[in-house]
């Protein structure tokens, strides 16, 4: 792979380390002798414990969006020059909304708030797809509880009761499915009073606290299609990689557990070539579509490092070395990787997954009877031609140990919770 054409010696600041996404990047950015910081309010996450990291920084939560901003302002002033990229909808929201402050102190590669909030709130992302007549799944936005009762009967079910956003959300709710009107008309109103945001959202977007309602599609916990990449500002630089989640947890609402990769859709490159330039959006991406017979409906457009970037930098998309090229203005890095990129193929399977969870998992539920005992020992199967792993790397296998060890302690001080995650499929 084509290496930064100028040495980057300026730090790398990170969030979230107990995100799988920033553990990929501090390893790769590491790896490249770049400078790595990370700011997180705990000490002891899987970032923590990887040689890789240069720097940790006891900082506030990200979800504190004052505390965490006026931490990160008075850091960049007394060192000034950091590269400055998300892990979370928060942090990318943050970024955005306050890049003109923050942009006096830290490098960045963001577009502002108005773009990042046209991909990060579902209805207005439903609205771009619909003026490029890109599929989605079909969904309203109620915003009172009158308005949910003009259209409930309308609607084809199950539906899915889901947040706008996940930006500041206080309290994290997974979506609830409803199989008639009556269940959606009696679920809405104590679902929607469960929902809270942080002011700073609240004030900047009224309604973002009335939750959604979509049509449920069962193929999303199996069949879904994502879409990873880069694109520069110019939109001239479109590099991208394909992949399917294979088996998500819990089944039916979770949580992507197994990844394979999957030839590029042309249909689907057109589609994100379309957004990207229509919001103005610019930097690494990943969006995700459902698989709904010969159809691919839009779910998700993630503006920002995600969970699975350990799998495109395997499969050498060097997505981190991308915005950091480009934040220092080194744009003829995205060109060589772009002629170099004419060369790969989008037809070998490459598969993903995190084998000592998905082990933990498998056997819990088919403990429970929740899964077949030959269906796990296919899974197994499968999982020992995987040869990419989120945590566990042969040079750097302390994280693995620190993910073991946590979900311990979990047991151990939430029994009966832990036992429910792992037992049953909620």
């Amino acid at each position: 792979m084509v290496a930064l054409s100028s040495s980057v010696q300026a730090p790398i600041m990170m969030t979230m380390g107990d995100y799988f996404g920033t553990l990929a990047v501090v390893r790769s950015y590491g790896k490249h002798n770049q400078p790595t910081l990370l700011a997180d309010p705990n000490t002891a996450t899987l970032t923590h414990r990887s040689r890789y990291l240069s720097k940790a920084l006891q900082s506030p939560p990200v979800e504190n969006f004052e505390a965490f901003f006026t931490w990160l302002m008075d850091y960049g002033q007394q060192h000034p020059g950091a590269f400055l990229y998300p892990s979370s909808d928060d942090m990318t929201w943050l970024i955005a909304r306050y890049r003109e402050q923050l942009g006096k102190y830290y490098k960045l590669y963001s577009p502002g708030v108005e773009t990042i909030y046209a991909l990060l709130n579902k209805p207005q992302l439903h609205a771009v797809a619909h003026k490029l007549q890109i599929p989605v799944p079909s969904t309203i936005a109620p915003t009172s509880v009158e308005a949910l009762k003009t259209l409930a009967h309308d609607l084809t079910y199950p539906v899915l009761i889901k947040p706008r956003t996940q930006i500041g959300m206080l309290r994290r709710q997974k979506g609830q499915v409803c199989e008639t009107p009556e269940k959606l008309l009696e679920i809405y109103p104590d679902y929607q009073q469960k929902f809270y945001y942080h002011p700073l959202l609240v004030e900047f977007d009224p309604e973002v606290n009335w939750p959604m309602v979509q049509s449920f599609h069962a193929s999303a916990g199996q069949n879904t299609y994502s879409v990873a990449g880069f694109v520069d500002e110019s939109q001239e630089i479109f590099l991208t990689r394909a992949s399917a989640k294979v088996l998500q947890f819990p089944i039916r609402v979770g949580v992507g557990l197994c990844f394979e990769s999957r030839p590029m859709n042309p249909t689907v490159l057109e589609y994100l070539k379309a957004i990207c330039k229509e919001v103005g959006y610019y930097g690494v991406f990943e969006a995700e579509f459902i698989v709904d017979g010969d159809e691919l409906l839009l779910m998700d457009f993630n503006p920002r490092f995600y969970v699975q970037m350990a799998f495109e930098l395997a499969r050498q998309l060097p997505l981190d070395q991308l915005v950091l090229a480009y934040a220092n203005n080194d744009i003829e890095y995205g060109k060589s990787i772009q002629e170099q990129n004419k060369n790969w193929d989008h037809t070998v399977v490459y598969r993903f997954c995190n084998q000592w969870r998905l082990w933990l998992i498998l056997t819990t539920q088919a403990m429970a009877g929740r899964f077949s005992w030959v269906e796990r020992r296919k899974w197994l199967t499968w999982a020992k031609q995987a040869g990419c792993d989120p945590v566990y790397v042969a040079d750097d296998p302390s994280p693995r140990r620190a993910d073991i060890r946590a979900v311990a302690q979990s047991w151990l001080k939430h029994p009966r919770s832990t036992f429910r995650t792992f037992f049953a499929d909620l």
